[in-house]
């Protein structure tokens, strides 16, 4: 009787020791997951950041079409990045470069491809926002203008195309991304209907004959900027001999449809994981794409 009542205070003890030991673990476990997740949404939170101050300049300044695209990219993000205050930011010209500046460096360096695309996105979105409010009339961003050039007067290199997705259809080859074809048939297409109606301006085709104008000289553009690029990361294809047209009355719809499938597509690319994170030309083409269609379907 005398022993078991010495020995419940060693019992308690020794039980109290290890729940401490258990809680201590728990803690600990509970803080390497906190930080882990922290680590993961630091990108996220670096966008967060800048479109709420984006968001908030363009507010004070009434900007609705960049508030608006500043949200809705905010809508994007993880909720836990989303509920963010920023009481320091620029007026809305200068936040505007500076959101811009920061997506991009996330979009260029980022390993995660779905933080790419998000990002990447947000830059169409948000600059395209800024032009129809206009704040601005240039069609890119100041920061791109490094990877403007590089694309513009593009020479091959050491080219990683995919993210090393396999294709169990192909012998296990290294599967190529399945949004470059369609992104280069929409530039092909809209580039073959627009000469043809502009050739055709006097055979009924003259009321579309300046938009086809205009858009066969950018299309043509785009082809020569994209051919080099795509060639070099072994992902170029040739255009058909011929693509469907319309008769001239439905023409200015097939050309407002075919221009709003090379913007789609050029963001169907922004967002491909399988492209490798490495492969920053293939992204920057993309935006480019991206920001010239949605300017020429404004």
């Amino acid at each position: 009787m005398n022993r078991s009542v010495r020995l419940a205070p060693v019992l308690a003890a020794i039980f109290l020791a290890g729940l401490l030991v258990v809680l201590l673990a728990l803690g600990w476990f509970s803080q390497r997951q906190a930080e882990q997740v922290r680590a993961e949404l630091l990108d996220q939170s670096t966008m967060a950041a800048q479109l709420t101050a984006l968001q908030q300049a363009a507010d004070d300044s009434g900007k609705t079409e960049l508030s608006q695209a500043s949200q809705s990219a905010l809508e994007s993000l993880a909720p836990a990045v989303q509920d963010v205050t920023v009481t320091d930011y620029e007026p809305v010209e200068q936040q505007l470069q500076s959101t811009v500046s920061a997506l991009l460096e996330v979009g260029f360096t980022t390993q995660d491809a779905g933080d790419r695309a998000r990002a990447l996105t947000a830059v169409v979105d948000v600059w395209g926002a800024a032009q129809q409010d206009e704040l601005t009339e240039q069609a890119y961003p100041d920061a791109l203008s490094d990877e403007l050039e590089q694309v513009t007067s593009y020479s091959c290199g050491d080219e990683q195309l995919t993210a090393g997705v396999t294709d169990s259809s192909t012998a296990g080859q290294v599967a190529q991304p399945a949004s470059l074809l369609p992104l280069q048939e929409s530039i092909y297409q809209l580039n073959y209907v627009s000469e043809v109606y502009l050739a055709r301006a006097e055979q009924g085709y003259a009321p579309v004959a300046e938009q086809a104008a205009q858009l066969a000289l950018a299309t043509d553009r785009i082809g020569q900027l994209a051919a080099p690029v795509l060639t070099c990361y072994g992902a170029f294809e040739a255009p058909a001999a011929s693509y469907p047209l319309a008769e001239a009355a439905d023409a200015p719809q097939q050309l407002t449809d075919f221009t709003a499938a090379l913007e789609q597509n050029a963001r169907a690319t922004l967002a491909d994981q399988t492209l490798a994170t490495s492969a920053d030309d293939i992204k920057a083409l993309a935006l480019i794409l991206a920001l010239d269609s949605q300017e020429l379907a404004a």
